[in-house]
């Protein structure tokens, strides 16, 4: 079995992961392109979302996509997605990728037969497995990809992340407007709208890929109603093809209390600090750091073993990731 180990981070003892299984499941992508503010979407898109989510059960896994920059739940990484399917208005229904068009009174049945004659509990291609969990006020991801077959094609993991029991306001559900529980709403992606490459040209069967992402959980998300679950896409002439979804995953413990996903080889002193601190350690190489909402604000490139920092943001945390040839790097830091 050929191993591509393309990204990795030193966990502390007390952070460990469950051994990562990779399914051999197909399941399918469903989205519901939709809006707060849209009076369709509550009398139509809500009801029969709930019928599919039903009938369909756990063979598919289901977003609400608020591509409505207007939408209170607006999301750039659902309006990437809802615009690369090719969705104008709402309520939309997508399957795998596809734009099904709007509410009809056949609408429910077509997309639960399509997702139970796609569905598979053995026939992947190509899935992906992962352990996660919030810790403090960051996410921790793990993943193994693994090909069960050769494949050719240029073959991007994203991991997205979704909230449930969110009350907000809704036009025209149940005939009235007012606010109501709204569920698997998608908030972001924790590697860009269509993932990180991880394999491209003549993939061989057996090959496996591994990757490691942390981003801190945004103040507006409730962290007990986070959900993850990664697609795979193959990207053709710039195009993203849908290939395989998967939502059952592992969990990681460790205390909550602890500073995160803490390397060795660097240290940042002083921490907390009023912004200026110096980043140490023997590893070169480009460093980011992001704020809550996942954003680069920061974009330095590391050239010896000290690199001094002037952060001028926001008091808050932050984290600092260090990227060379050797993995992904990376601690918090806190602007006080």
């Amino acid at each position: 079995m050929m191993k591509l180990l393309l990204t990795s981070i030193t966990l502390l003892g007390t952070l460990s992961f469950a051994q990562i299984t990779v399914p051999t499941t197909i399941k399918s992508f469903y989205g519901q392109v939709t809006a707060t503010w849209c009076g369709f979407c509550g009398q139509d898109g809500k009801p029969a979302t709930e019928d599919i989510i039903t009938q369909a059960g756990n063979k598919a896994i289901y977003s609400d996509l608020h591509k409505s920059s207007t939408s209170a739940l607006y999301s750039p990484t659902a309006e990437a997605i809802a615009n690369e399917i090719g969705t104008a208005g709402q309520p939309i229904f997508t399957l795998n990728g596809i734009n099904e068009g709007a509410y009809s009174a056949t609408i429910v049945s077509e997309i639960v037969d399509s997702i139970n004659n796609f569905y598979s509990t053995t026939a992947a291609n190509v899935n992906t497995g992962f352990n996660w969990a919030v810790i403090g006020d960051s996410i921790y991801f793990q993943s193994t990809t693994e090909f069960f077959t050769a494949q050719n094609g240029n073959y991007y993991m994203a991991v997205y992340v979704q909230e449930d029991s969110i009350w907000e306001f809704q036009q025209n559900y149940g005939g009235t407007p007012g606010d109501i529980w709204h569920n698997n709403v998608l908030r972001t992606s924790m590697n860009g709208n269509f993932g990180e490459l991880i394999a491209d040209g003549s993939i061989a069967s057996g090959t496996t890929v591994d990757k490691n992402y942390v981003m801190a959980v945004n103040g507006n998300w409730d962290p007990s109603k986070l959900e993850l679950f990664v697609v795979i896409w193959n990207e053709v002439g710039g195009d993203y093809q849908f290939v395989n979804a998967n939502d059952e995953a592992g969990t990681l413990s460790g205390n909550a209390d602890m500073p995160g996903n803490e390397l060795m080889e660097i240290s940042i002193y002083p921490n907390p600090s009023k912004g200026q601190f110096t980043i140490k350690g023997p590893e070169t190489g480009t460093i980011n750091i992001y704020n809550t909402k996942g954003q680069i604000v920061e974009r330095i490139s590391k050239t010896s073993t000290t690199q001094f920092i002037n952060l001028q943001q926001a008091p808050g945390t932050y984290i600092v990731e260090l990227v060379n040839d050797k993995g992904v790097f990376r601690k918090r830091v806190v602007i006080g």
